[in-house]
């Protein structure tokens, strides 16, 4: 596994984790399991160069970012905005993180692409780093979801808006 994979897997389990000068510090460090902490030091110089540049997994590039925002956000998007926000923080995810899947999702409605994530259907239970879907017959997915997959646009033909 590469660390931008490693990074995307981590935050979307729910960690944090930002570089300290040569040191990588990994929030909630307690939930680090054994094989997590050898995947990290297997790919800790690449690992910091990524968190020293600052760059976030789930973050827009810039053409990305330039689609996103080519239309003033109306109240309805601002509202859809700050809804996702507070449904990825309550899952676990960090600030910096909900912030930008809520972000990826507004590029969603916008390129009107009928992608979800695991993350807005109502069969998914648990937060990071033990995900669980309540229809994975349906989704064809196993019962225990990984963490990349939940935080992936995806066709499901289980998924089942909340809203």
């Amino acid at each position: 596994m590469g660390a931008r994979e490693l990074l995307h897997d981590l935050a979307g389990a729910g960690f944090s984790l930002e570089a300290d000068g040569g040191k990588i510090v990994v929030r909630p460090a307690s939930k680090l399991t054994a094989d997590l902490r050898a995947d990290l030091r297997a790919v800790k110089p690449e690992l910091l160069r990524l968190l020293a540049s600052s760059e976030r997994p789930y973050a827009l590039s810039q053409a990305e970012g330039d689609a996103a925002h080519a239309e003033p956000w109306d109240d309805a998007a601002i509202g859809r905005f700050e809804a996702r926000v507070v449904l990825l923080r309550r899952r676990g995810f960090p600030d910096v993180s909900a912030d930008d899947l809520a972000e990826r999702l507004h590029l969603r409605d916008v390129q009107m692409d009928d992608r979800r994530l695991c993350l807005e259907c109502i069969h998914l239970a648990g937060r990071a780093g033990a995900w669980h879907c309540g229809n994975y017959r349906a989704a064809q997915v196993m019962r225990d979801v990984p963490g990349d997959l939940v935080a992936r646009l995806q066709r499901c033909a289980g998924f089942q808006s909340g809203g």
